[in-house]
């Protein structure tokens, strides 16, 4: 098997372990205290089945949308061996702690599943449609609206669903956070040098709006599903209020690592190992410092980034 990609990951890693300097220890107590409360999680069958499916979609997602599928088989010595031990080493810290409860078969169907997508080179390709969604949505939050038209064969069909089930315990929150991950995918691309500074005057005033729209958006699409389930589900009013604040916390850690990075039209492939830990970690609302925390990281760099694009 070629290391290469492995080795890639493991440089990624160790240089954002390097750059949080006493974050990451926060971080190591966090990601340890996610590790022991997912063991409460398997106890669980609904929990344990949701989670484990959860984790599947997370892999299924990456490996429809990575366009690195065609080099890796050209170049790695055992394409599928290569794909899974990526897997494997992400869902891992996530799933261990299945083989100590009553339902760690959840293990061997994720290893399954894993092994099944390594053989799919498929990639989502984006179609546009709805043309006039931006009479609805300003044409300044751009990245909602050519978004919406590339990825509505998701959302929709995806919202819908969560509606519908909106009364059950679990699964209106596993399909809302795999929404956030849509939404995410929206500021994967960087507009022009014009367009940033007909924003604002500013780095700061750009990120604040940026954060702002998430918010009202949010709050417009996700709170008729969280507001239906607390009334069905009264002791997990506090779970969707902390779920809805880690949901937004995501959306501002994408916002701010996009222009952390940004460059005039660069393109950005949200599939790294540290977007996929922190995106994992939004699933779960007591994780909430996770995002926050790296969005917080990510924001200081986002505005030192932008500056020489306003004050040059």
């Amino acid at each position: 098997m070629s290391t290469a990609l492995l080795n890639l990951r493991k440089q990624q890693i160790l240089y954002e372990v390097s750059q949080l300097k006493l974050y990451s220890i926060v971080l190591l107590a966090l990601f340890i205290g996610l590790i022991i409360f997912t063991a409460d999680i398997y106890r669980d069958i609904s929990f344990a089945l949701s989670f484990t499916l959860s984790l599947a979609l997370i892999c299924l997602s990456i490996q429809s949308v990575r366009k690195d599928k065609e080099f890796i088989y050209l170049h790695s010595g055992s394409y599928h061996l290569t794909l899974f031990t990526e897997y494997f080493i992400v869902t891992f810290p996530f799933i261990v702690m299945c083989l100590f409860t009553p339902h760690w078969y959840c293990f061997f169907l994720l290893e399954i599943f894993l092994v099944m997508i390594t053989f799919s080179k498929f990639t989502l390709r984006r179609i546009t449609f709805f043309s006039s969604i931006s009479k609805i949505i300003p044409v300044s939050d751009f990245e909602w609206i050519s978004g919406f038209r590339s990825s509505f064969t998701t959302i929709i069909p995806v919202y819908l669903l969560a509606v519908g089930l909106s009364w059950i315990r679990i699964l209106p929150l596993l399909l809302l956070w795999y929404l956030t991950m849509t939404i995410m995918s929206f500021y994967n691309e960087c507009e022009s040098l014009k367009f940033l500074r007909e924003k604002a005057q500013s780095a700061g005033k750009l990120l604040l709006q940026k954060f702002f729209i998430q918010i009202r958006y949010l709050l417009i699409f996700y709170s008729p599903v969280l507001i239906i389930n607390s009334i069905f589900n009264a002791d997990l009013i506090i779970v969707n209020i902390f779920f809805m604040l880690s949901q937004i916390a995501l959306l501002f850690f994408a916002v701010c690592y996009k222009y952390s990075g940004y460059y005039p039209n660069k393109h950005f492939y949200f599939n790294n190992i540290t977007v996929i830990i922190v995106s994992m970690t939004g699933l779960i609302p007591l994780l909430m410092p996770v995002p926050a925390i790296m969005g917080i990281r990510y924001y200081i760099k986002a505005k030192k980034n932008l500056n020489q694009y306003f004050n040059d």
